[in-house]
C-alpha cells in the first residue's frame, strides 16, 4: 500500500490493493491491482512475458495484466511502504483527451489478455474514460473520497 501525502507532508488517504493472487486478478478488471512504486518482481518473468508493453501511461497496468494472464502468481503486503506525493496538481494532470485514448487502449489490453469481456469493458471502462474528462476538482474529490481509504491517524493505519 501507499499513503498519500498533500506536498506538505499533509496525509490524505491510502491507495489499498488487493492482498491475494485470486483478489488480485479480479480487481485489475477495475484499476491496476499494484503500487508501482511498491513493486519488486523477477526480471526474468517480465522478460520472458514481452518486457514492459509501449503504452502511453499506463505501461505498469498493461505489464501487470500481461503477467497475470500468464498466470503469474502475484501478492501484495497488508503495510504502508511508501509515502507517495499526491493531492491537487496530481488530479490536474491526471486527465484530459491522452487519459481518455490511454484508458480506451488499456481496456483493449484487458480484453486481449482475457482478464475482461468486452461487455465488462465497456460498462467499466466508460465511467473510468468520464472521469478524466471531468474538472481536476471534481477529479480530486472522487480520487480522495471513493477511492481512497481515509488516514485516521498519523501510521496511516
Amino acid at each position: 500500500m501507499i499513503r498519500e501525502v498533500d506536498k506538505n507532508g499533509a496525509h490524505i488517504g491510502i491507495r489499498t490493493v488487493p492482498f491475494i493472487d485470486q483478489d488480485i486478478i479480479k480487481f485489475s478488471k477495475n484499476r491496476n491491482p499494484f503500487n508501482h512504486m511498491t513493486v519488486a518482481f523477477l526480471r526474468d518473468s517480465v522478460v520472458n512475458a514481452g518486457g514492459y508493453p509501449n503504452f502511453y501511461l499506463k505501461e505498469d497496468y498493461a505489464l501487470w495484466a500481461t503477467l497475470l494472464a500468464k498466470g503469474i502468481k502475484a501478492v501484495n503486503i497488508n503495510e504502508v511502504l511508501v509515502d507517495a506525493t499526491a493531492g491537487r496538481e496530481m488530479y490536474r494532470h491526471r486527465g484530459g483527451l491522452g487519459y481518455v485514448r490511454s484508458e480506451f487502449d488499456m481496456q483493449r489490453h484487458l480484453i486481449d489478455c482475457g482478464l475482461k469481456t468486452k461487455l465488462e469493458a465497456f460498462f467499466l471502462g466508460l465511467p473510468r474514460m468520464l472521469v478524466f474528462l471531468l474538472p481536476p476538482s471534481m477529479r480530486g474529490f472522487i480520487y480522495e473520497r471513493l477511492l481512497r481509504t481515509t488516514c485516521k491517524d498519523p501510521s496511516g493505519l
